[in-house]
């Protein structure tokens, strides 16, 4: 485990993360765990009540 490489990838969204992390595991690249979403930014405007979210979708993944 020592040689063993650790890395997270990040996306704003879940089909650009899955893109990336199946590019990595052609690479060798195995997910560790499942995958995280944060809300990054939220903006509110009052008089329509819209709420706007950013997202971040992130992988770990480890590589021997």
């Amino acid at each position: 485990m020592e040689n063993e490489k650790y890395d997270i990838v990040t996306s704003s969204s879940a089909s650009g993360l899955a893109k990336k992390v199946r590019d990595l595991a052609q690479l060798g690249w195995k997910p560790v765990g499942s995958h995280q979403v944060i809300t990054t930014h939220m903006s509110v405007e009052r008089a329509g009540t819209q709420h706007r979210y950013q997202t971040e979708y992130s992988q770990t993944l480890i590589r021997d």
